[in-house]
């Protein structure tokens, strides 16, 4: 499970790379808070079984009241042997707003 709170942007960071194949699922949430006119992306990229680039993302922008959320619900995905899952999150707008996100990924038996 990864948590985070802030107002800055990740750049493409590795989470596990799969020594075997396997599936995996993963849920995401994130909130913010401020003007409409910002908000942020939340992006899972890996290399699947047949060798697609697939990116998922999250994207979240307040709304009339200033205040945001959104989920990714339960994603199952099966990456590649040996290349990394990664995730990043991107500003969309300005000002860069205050943000609170968390997701998990688990590996399924």
């Amino acid at each position: 499970m990864v948590s985070l709170k802030g107002d800055t942007q990740i750049r493409n960071t590795p989470l596990f790379t799969p020594a075997a194949i396997g599936v995996y699922r993963y849920s995401a949430y994130m909130s913010v808070v401020g003007p409409s006119i910002s908000g942020w992306i939340l992006s899972l990229l890996f290399e699947d079984l047949s060798g697609i680039n697939v990116q998922t993302t999250l994207d979240v922008t307040p709304g009339a009241s200033n205040k945001g959320w959104g989920n990714d619900g339960l994603f199952m995905f099966s990456p590649a042997v040996g290349v990394p899952v990664t995730f990043q999150l991107e500003q969309n707008g300005n000002p860069p707003l205050p943000y609170i996100m968390t997701f998990t990924i688990e590996q399924l038996q």
